[in-house]
C-alpha cells in the first residue's frame, strides 16, 4: 500500500492510538462526579496537538509523487472537515474550555461536553484510519528485476 510507505506512519498510528484511547477514557469516566482532572485535560490537549501536527505532516510532506497523489482524497475539504475539524480542532477547544473554566462549569454541562469531546475524538480518529486504509489504500504492482 503506497500510502503506508512513509517513515512517519508509525507516529501517525501511535498518536492516533493515544488520542483514541483518551477519547474512550473521556466517555468511560464521565460517570465519575469529578470527571477528568487537570493533568488529564492537559494530556489530552498535548496529545491532540501532536496528533494534528503529525497528521498534517503525513498529508503534505511527501518526497514521492506516488504517495502525494494517493493521499489526495485525504486533503479534500470533506475529509479535512471530518478528521481535522470535528476530530481535532473542536475537541481541542472543548478541552481547553474544560481546563480553563472547570470550577465554574455546571456539572451537567461538564458531563455532556466531556462525552461530546470523547465521541468527536473517536469519530475523527476513526476517519483518519479509514482514510489511510481505504481512501489512500492504493496498491502498486511490484516490479521485479531478473
Amino acid at each position: 500500500i503506497i500510502a503506508w510507505n512513509m517513515p512517519i506512519i508509525p507516529l501517525v498510528f501511535l498518536s492516533s492510538a493515544l488520542v483514541s484511547g483518551y477519547g474512550l477514557s473521556l466517555i468511560l469516566t464521565v460517570t465519575d462526579a469529578k470527571g477528568s482532572d487537570q493533568s488529564m485535560l492537559f494530556f489530552g490537549l498535548i496529545s491532540l496537538f501532536f496528533n494534528l501536527l503529525i497528521w498534517l505532516v503525513y498529508l503534505w510532506q511527501s518526497s514521492s509523487t506516488d504517495i502525494y497523489s494517493t493521499t489526495k482524497k485525504l486533503r479534500q475539504l470533506s475529509s479535512l472537515t471530518l478528521t481535522i475539524g470535528m476530530g481535532q480542532i473542536i475537541p481541542f477547544f472543548l478541552l481547553l474550555l474544560l481546563l480553563l473554566q472547570r470550577p465554574t462549569i455546571d456539572p451537567l454541562f461538564l458531563s455532556l461536553t466531556t462525552v461530546l469531546c470523547g465521541i468527536l475524538l473517536l469519530i475523527g480518529n476513526f476517519s483518519q484510519k479509514i482514510g489511510i486504509i481505504i481512501s489512500a489504500g492504493y496498491f502498486k504492482a511490484l516490479k521485479l528485476k531478473c
